[in-house]
């Protein structure tokens, strides 16, 4: 889900939007530093921005709720190519999206890039982290990992909806009202992203494991080998 034109206050909007321009800015400067050192690193990053567009543009339906939304991705992206490079490509998927399909908004880019750019794909690494320590690993580590990650968007989404939607008295109310709204929807699509998520690790493995990262551990690969 993105959200839409118009949801928020323009205030909101402005403050939103100055938040998300450094980080951009911020993500693309690391693309720059990346590509430079390693040139063929633009082949992963051009699938990945490809495989966003299209995931987050296509809706998926939730037939027992009778609503449709779509996985994130951007988590198990951070995984492959990094949470600094990842926050760039929704921006422009989004921005693209909102011109031409008129999916999101150009009021709500902003806020919409940080909760799928920055946000997911931070909660979806520490989480890797966190399993690690734990002596967790495999394909459960990561699709737990990537659905937390997704569904902390949401998370996120219906915070900001309850600020910009409810009065000053009962912002509590409003954010409890609308994450229940999301929840039939969500939670299913949080499964899905986490079943995604362990499929497209797992064919990077066996397909082309010379693009996944050096950082990623060698006991993590084998995981997923066939």
């Amino acid at each position: 889900m993105h959200l839409s034109e118009g949801v928020l206050p323009l205030s909101q909007a402005i403050a939103w939007s100055a938040l998300a321009a450094p980080t951009v800015f911020w993500s693309l400067r690391e693309e720059q530093r990346t590509r430079r050192n390693t040139p063929s690193s633009s082949v992963i990053m051009a699938g990945a921005t490809s495989l966003l567009f299209a995931g987050t543009l296509l809706p998926l339906p939730v037939p027992v709720v009778g609503a449709t939304s779509h996985i994130c991705l951007t988590p198990v992206l951070a995984l492959v190519v990094g949470v600094r490079r990842i926050v760039w490509p929704p921006f422009f998927v989004l921005l693209l999206q909102a011109v031409f399909f008129a999916h999101g908004g150009l009021t709500t880019l902003g806020v919409n890039t940080l909760t799928l750019g920055l946000l997911g794909p931070l909660t979806t690494v520490g989480l890797w982290a966190l399993l690690r320590r734990l002596g967790i690993d495999g394909a459960f580590r990561l699709a737990f990992a990537c659905g937390v990650g997704g569904l902390s968007v949401y998370v996120a989404d219906a915070a900001v909806l309850a600020v910009a939607l409810s009065d000053v008295t009962a912002p509590a109310t409003t954010f409890a009202a609308v994450l229940l709204g999301f929840a039939p929807v969500q939670i299913p699509l949080a499964v899905l992203e986490a079943v995604a998520s362990v499929g497209i690790v797992r064919l990077l493995v066996t397909r082309r494991p010379d693009l996944l990262p050096n950082s990623l551990s060698v006991s993590w690969r084998k995981s997923f080998s066939i």
